[in-house]
């Protein structure tokens, strides 16, 4: 229930922040802060009680926080819609006459309510409701709870809440069909308002918080991780997808979601939610973009399987979103900035064209192209951009202090092929953990990373089409938190012209190295042992037709769990079947090869 309050909150503290520079409410911003502290009251309340007969108020308070949003909403994208362009720079007035405020007041005069009912419930139990009784409620080992309310007891330690005990059966089974990865689902969060923030921690943080909770409550289970050993993608187990898809039925969740199994007349997809709707995922292919123009309240637009071929005018009326995740060959157009709260943007297709005003939107935390964007000199000041890929960068864009610009960056993808004599300083971008650097191997520019300054707490790093440089790699064994490194078409400068060769010596370590992927290179030899690469957990080759052999001494190394192998001849594969038979003959059963053609 507290998401509905939650999200209400997100926007009117966006209305009102002090240094927000859309609008103009001086007329009415007494009875905005009214509203926000009304709705900040029933969340407080809410969030201290969590017992079940709360839910006899559930349905009235969610119902007047959607009238409440509907009207503000509404009201905010009538008037940016009026605006001319929408992307001048000039405050718009956001008024209402002050009656019909006063109604929206009304609508959250609830607490009294809440309080009654509190009151009531601690009399009847004997005690008071704890603050932190909602976050100690688990999917599992609940039976206590139901014997205080009486229910009768079951001897299962694994029954579900709210789900017959003979659907148990069910409870191990997971659907892949509903798999999704973990940042698409924080950034949809945060998108539709539910993340609140404590001012400590960024808000996709928090969200990463609330998704540990949810794993550790069996709510969600873990179907991948990344390359550094965090989760990846999610799923859920289906009963529970099941009860989900029925509460959101009966409490008109404000979702409109196709998928290829399901058929337009869905019971989810009615005329009467069209308007309302705050997020809309589609994963058909088939182009519906018409109707998108009943979609005026959306924040959140993920059509990502949907290619289209020209970019839909409709989105662009789309003032609320806040989420795009789209597929489309022609471009971005004239006029995108118009999506003023736009946070995150992302495409499945080579984008050919990017308007220099995409780079103006202040909101964006998360800009993720298939295109190498050339951003002309710029001192606006990104504050809240956390990704950012890919950046074509040029001299004058080092010169014109670029990279200041982003100081929260944390994902950052850079392209370059100019001049190799020019320094790419990073180092002062703190908070950035992964990088990929970029260029052609046919170009100057790829001689580059010998003047490329990293930060010091670099998590991953990515090289494609560069010159792989032996000063380079002895920069790379400094860094205390490199964890993964990819190195894919690149080449590694040796003294001998004909053969390429990667040669550590004693004392050439990587203290922090647990990923390590060689991928379609012409390195010929490769010499190393197990002292280089203390704590390497999982080993990539692929596409590494010329290398010789897996040094032994890799089997050695006592964290190793992997080795994995794909198009490689014959011989390499050899020598990691050695590896294998050797670490066997030692006792050591827990290494798995993979090898694949």
């Amino acid at each position: 229930m507290a998401y509905n309050l939650q999200s209400l909150i997100t926007v009117l503290q966006q209305i009102l922040h002090p240094q927000q520079t859309r609008w103009i409410v001086n007329q009415n911003k007494p009875q905005l802060e009214s509203i926000l502290e009304k709705a900040e009251s029933l969340l407080q309340i809410l969030e201290k009680c969590s017992h079940a007969k709360i839910a006899s108020l559930e349905s009235r308070i969610r119902d007047s926080a959607h009238r409440v949003e509907d009207i503000i909403e509404s009201r905010m994208v009538h008037q940016m819609l009026s605006t001319p362009q929408g992307v001048d720079g000039s405050l718009l007035l956001f008024s209402f006459f002050t009656p019909y405020l006063e109604q929206v007041l009304q609508q959250l005069d609830l607490e009294q309510d809440l309080e009654l009912v509190t009151r009531d419930l601690d009399f009847a139990t004997g005690q008071a409701v704890k603050p932190t009784e909602l976050e100690s409620v688990k999917l599992v080992e609940v039976e206590e709870k139901k014997m205080l309310d009486g229910a009768p007891f079951s001897s299962s330690k694994n029954y579900l809440v709210g789900v017959d005990e003979d659907l148990m059966q069910l409870k191990d089974r997971l659907l892949e069909h509903y798999e999704i990865k973990g940042s698409r689902l924080i950034r949809q969060w945060i998108a539709q308002g539910f993340v609140k923030s404590n001012g400590d921690k960024s808000l996709e943080e928090e969200a990463e918080d609330y998704l540990k909770a949810l794993v550790d409550r069996n709510l969600l289970s873990v179907t991948r991780k990344k390359s550094n050993g965090k989760p990846l993608s999610y799923s859920i187990h289906d009963l529970l997808w099941d009860l989900c898809r029925r509460e959101a039925n009966e409490d008109s969740f404000r979702c409109v979601s196709f998928q290829p199994s399901y058929e337009m007349e869905d019971e989810y997809v009615s005329p009467q939610l069209m308007p309302h709707a705050r997020s809309f995922i589609c994963t058909w292919k088939k182009n519906i973009s018409p109707m998108f123009s009943t979609l005026r309240l959306l924040r959140v637009l993920d059509v990502i399987r949907m290619v289209f071929e020209e970019f839909p005018r409709e989105i662009i009326q789309l003032v609320n979103l806040r989420y795009l995740a789209f597929s489309c060959t022609s471009g971005l157009p004239i006029g995108i900035s118009r999506l003023w709260y736009l946070q995150t943007l992302i495409s499945a297709q080579y984008v050919p064209y990017v308007p220099s005003e995409l780079w103006e939107m202040s909101e964006l935390r998360h800009l993720k192209l298939i295109t190498k964007f050339k951003i002309k000199e710029t001192t606006f000041v990104h504050k809240k951009l956390q990704t950012l890929s890919c950046v074509w960068v040029l001299p004058s864009l080092i010169r014109s202090g670029f990279f200041e610009t982003i100081p929260n960056i944390r994902k950052l993808g850079i392209y370059y092929e100019d001049s190799p004599k020019i320094e790419i300083d990073l180092s002062y971008l703190h908070k950035l953990e992964k990088l990929k650097c970029q260029s052609a191997l046919n170009k100057d520019g790829s001689r580059f990373l010998h003047k490329l300054r990293f930060p010091c707490y670099i998590g991953k790093l990515t090289l494609v089409g560069c010159v792989v440089f032996r000063s380079f790699l002895t920069t790379l064994r400094a860094l205390p938190n490199l964890g993964v490194l990819k190195i894919e078409a690149c080449v590694f400068e040796s003294e001998v012209e004909v053969e390429e060769e990667w040669k550590l010596a004693d004392g050439d370590e990587f203290c922090s190295l647990r990923y390590l992927c060689l991928k379609d290179l012409n390195l010929v030899r490769w010499i190393a042992d197990e002292t280089n690469f203390p704590r390497l957990e999982k080993l990539i080759v692929s596409g590494c037709f010329k290398l010789e052999e897996i040094p032994s001494g890799i089997g050695e190394i006592p964290t190793l769990q992997e080795i994995s192998l794909h198009e490689c001849e014959d011989y390499l594969v050899a020598s990691v079947e050695r590896i294998m038979e050797d670490q066997l003959e030692c006792g050591n059963d827990d290494l798995k090869v993979v090898i694949t053609h």
